[in-house]
């Protein structure tokens, strides 16, 4: 073996060594194991099971209502509903010290942003509540709130279309999109980067205007629909989804003609 292989082989053994490590210490399966241990433990402290019992029962209360999803659109009450479980799963699961390295990077964020929209922020509350729970990483594999709160989800019956629904926002990014005008109370954005075109209902009412620029989270519809063959339909499947929901969600100065745009929860079909 030349020097050159030695110094590969050696490479490849770090590597590997390095992707080991980053799974044995993974925050999500470190904490399912121990709410397994605790779960399946010979001896229950009663106290401690009856106090937790009552608090995730007041949690829940928080929960957005049926009558209040009912004001929504079908595809916004379901993503509405979603983010509501997550910061359910959020309050519960940041208590414990494994969750510890999400506690120091949301608590930072939030002194140093004061989250709570313009004039006091340039960051609402929405915005910076997918930012804390899809965006935020940690540990050495990079997890997220949401990435754990699907690991912890699946292993402990969480209904399947509640984990679909939060992964498809854990698999959202935001990007920067094109207002190409309005299509009825639709507006056209097309996205900067990929050029992807998607039509956007605005659940706030707000419109927009063509050649704003939009900072926005997109999200695919939580309903199947069948494709269409057709040219325009065709023109919207690239990387984003034919049928999208796009939850913009700041507000952000751009160095382009209307300067900033304070942004809405829109939804994209």
């Amino acid at each position: 073996m030349n020097v050159e292989e030695e110094k590969h082989g050696d490479t490849s053994k770090v590597r590997v060594a390095r992707r080991t490590q980053q799974r044995s210490n993974r925050i999500a399966e470190k904490l399912v194991a121990r709410m397994r241990r605790e779960v399946h433990g010979k001896i229950v402290n009663l106290k401690n099971f009856i106090t937790a019992r009552a608090a995730a029962e007041e949690l829940q209360k928080t929960i957005v209502s049926k009558e209040a999803l009912a004001g929504f659109l079908p595809a916004h009450a379901a993503y509405v509903y979603a983010q509501n479980q997550v910061s359910v799963m959020s309050e519960q699961l940041t208590a414990l010290a494994e969750m510890a390295p999400f506690v120091d990077i949301i608590s930072n964020a939030e002194d140093l942003y004061m989250p709570s929209g313009p004039p006091m922020s340039p960051l609402t509350t929405s915005y910076f509540t997918c930012w804390a729970f899809f965006d935020a990483c940690a540990g050495p594999a990079d997890e997220t709130i949401g990435t754990t709160a699907l690991e912890v989800g699946a292993a402990f019956g969480m209904h399947a279309e509640l984990l679909r629904l939060i992964r498809l926002m854990q698999e959202s990014r935001m990007g920067f999109y094109v207002h190409e005008g309005s299509r009825g109370s639709l507006a056209m954005l097309r996205e900067i980067v990929t050029g992807c075109v998607c039509h956007a209902m605005v659940p706030s009412g707000y419109p927009g205007k063509k050649g704003e620029i939009w900072y926005a989270r997109v999200l695919p519809r939580r309903f199947r629909v069948a494709r269409s063959t057709s040219s325009s339909r065709r023109r919207m499947s690239c990387s984003i989804p034919s049928c999208a929901s796009v939850w913009s969600t700041s507000a952000v100065p751009c160095p382009t003609h209307h300067n900033s745009l304070a942004l809405k929860h829109t939804i994209a079909t």
